[in-house]
């Protein structure tokens, strides 16, 4: 079994916190893909990190940005409510309705520390 992460774009912090989350944390292999009909095709678990939905039968996780930068910059971070546990970097999205792996990378990071 392996998951299937697509990205439009490659970034060394999505490759960090994917790895840490799905490697190590769950013991799953990843591979971080950036091209769409491979995506649809797999038979894997499929993460699609992007703003537009691939297909029927992906997690689709809207990204707010912060794994896409270079620099370390003042983020805002407001709370809500997501299945009665907080959480930040909302997206509104249907699959998660926060940056869950945003959201990971800050609080493993200490993102907040470095400003």
């Amino acid at each position: 079994m392996r998951v299937l992460l697509y990205s439009a774009a490659y970034s060394p912090r999505l490759q960090y916190i994917a790895h840490f989350i799905v490697e190590e944390l769950l013991g799953i292999e990843v591979a971080i893909i950036h091209d769409i009909p491979s995506f649809k095709n797999s038979t894997d678990i499929k993460i699609n990190y992007s703003n537009s939905t691939i297909c029927a039968d992906e997690v689709h996780i809207l990204p707010v940005g912060l794994l896409f930068e270079n620099t370390i910059t003042q983020q805002t971070i407001t709370c809500f409510l997501s299945n009665n546990n907080k959480a930040f970097f909302k997206t509104g999205g249907t699959g998660f309705e926060f940056d869950i792996l945003a959201a990971s990378f800050y609080l493993l990071s200490r993102y907040e520390e470095y400003l």
